[in-house]
């Protein structure tokens, strides 16, 4: 298991190890909130039902 290293290690910017394992993973989920309905506001659309705009 391993062995001797021959020659120094070295880096110029930091270095970042990521691990991961996918044997009995358990997955943990959260509860979804009670959200309103989303609104799907169209451009335009603001302005002309606004009751402060002016005719011109």
């Amino acid at each position: 298991m391993g062995g001797s290293i021959i020659r120094i290690l070295t880096c110029s910017g930091p270095i970042v190890i990521m691990a991961t394992s996918f044997s009995n993973a358990a997955y943990e989920q959260l509860p979804l909130e009670e959200e309103a309905p989303f609104e799907l506001l169209i451009p335009g659309s603001a302005i002309e039902s606004s009751s402060d705009a002016v005719e011109a």
